[in-house]
């Protein structure tokens, strides 16, 4: 019931009555009302029903769909209608703020009229007059269509505002691009000036790492790297922070952060941590792969006897045992790579284990100390 509103007003000027049901009676869903006795009217624009004392419509703007519902003895034939709710700035005041059920429904005096007052609905439906017809405030009673579209022309409007949107904000970013395509040229231009000034190897080292760091390409020949020296270049001061060792993965991502778009594949990064200390043994690294397949990244100095010295004089300090956790947090190392150490200093001997409820520890072998 909360679709019928009051209508206190006179037929539009475009408007068409296309028929009329006596006899008709108002439901609130499958409940009877106290509006009966009252003529049904179907238009062009709405459906009307005129009662004794009252008279109330529905926007035919509102309806969807109308079916017959058919009666039998005890029961009348009946026009049942889905009805979409009233925009709530727009709906006038009506009989009911709410409703049972969304089916509107009225019954009818004969059998057959409501197949008649159906096809007049339908009718109505498939012409649209209202939407054609520009919006009349001056007429009271009437409601305009609203400027707010539905159904498939709502979905095809928001589709075209959104692709407008996004080429807008495409034509908007390209422009961002080129600016900052020319800041970056102008900025690679200006370091490579710098560099010609500058003294001091490390002052040069400081200023490709920066270049490659903001990931802008250097076409000097001077400065343009090799992959090995690159390598050098960015793992260099990471590895004074993690213990003089990286695994190949940390390695590979901290190249291509530092080179920005022009990314190496994990091939071409493995293939030159491989050759490192051949083809550019100033940068001091080397590649090891231990036995369960971790490859590593390492300062040269950090020999397998360094490794399991530093190892040992580390030890001591934990007398309950030195877990890889333990070990990882003190040493600077990966978890991963403190795990290698560990396992290479027990094949060695030089430490043995402890596999408890505890977890894992391991311990100074004693008897490889007293046999020394």
């Amino acid at each position: 019931m909360n679709r019928w509103c009051y209508f206190e007003g006179a037929l539009d000027p475009a408007e068409k009555i296309h028929g009329q049901c006596t006899g008709c009676r108002l439901y609130d869903g499958d409940v009877k009302t106290n509006y009966k006795d009252g003529t049904i009217s179907i238009s062009s624009h709405k459906i009307t029903f005129h009662g004794e004392k009252v008279t109330l419509f529905i926007p035919m703007r509102l309806i969807i769909s109308a079916n017959c519902v058919a009666g039998s003895w005890n029961h009348s034939p009946k026009v049942e209608l889905f009805a979409q709710q009233w925009e709530q700035s727009l709906k006038p005041p009506g009989p009911q703020s709410t409703s049972r059920s969304n089916e509107v429904r009225f019954a009818v005096a004969k059998k057959g009229q409501e197949e008649f007052a159906v096809q007049l609905i339908q009718r109505a439906l498939e012409e649209r007059v209202w939407e054609k017809q520009a919006r009349n405030p001056a007429i009271p009673g009437i409601l305009a269509a609203s400027g707010k579209s539905r159904g498939i022309g709502a979905v095809v409007k928001s589709q075209e505002a959104k692709h407008e949107k996004e080429n807008q904000m495409t034509s908007e970013g390209l422009q961002d691009l080129k600016k900052l395509m020319k800041h970056a040229d102008d900025l690679a231009k200006l370091a490579q000036t710098a560099a010609t000034k500058v003294d001091g190897q490390d002052e040069v080292a400081k200023l490709r790492s920066m270049m490659m760091s903001l990931g802008l390409q250097n076409e000097d020949r001077d400065l343009q790297l090799g992959l090995e020296k690159e390598l050098a270049v960015v793992c260099r001061p990471l590895l004074e922070k993690s213990g003089g060792m990286m695994v190949m993965e940390e390695v590979y991502c901290a190249l291509n952060r530092a080179r920005g778009s022009e990314l190496v594949s994990p091939e071409e990064v493995y293939s030159a941590a491989k050759v490192i200390s051949k083809t550019y043994p100033a940068a001091g690294l080397v590649f090891k792969k231990y036995d369960s397949g971790i490859a590593v990244l390492q300062d040269s100095s950090l020999s397998d006897t360094a490794v399991v010295d530093r190892l040992l004089a580390l030890i001591s300090e934990f007398p309950d045992g030195l877990s890889t956790e333990n070990y990882s947090a003190k040493a600077g190392f990966s978890p991963v790579v403190a795990k290698e150490h560990l396992h290479m200093a027990e094949q060695k001997g030089e430490i043995c284990r402890d596999d408890s409820s505890r977890g894992v520890k391991f311990f100074p072998n004693l008897f490889q100390l007293h046999s020394c």
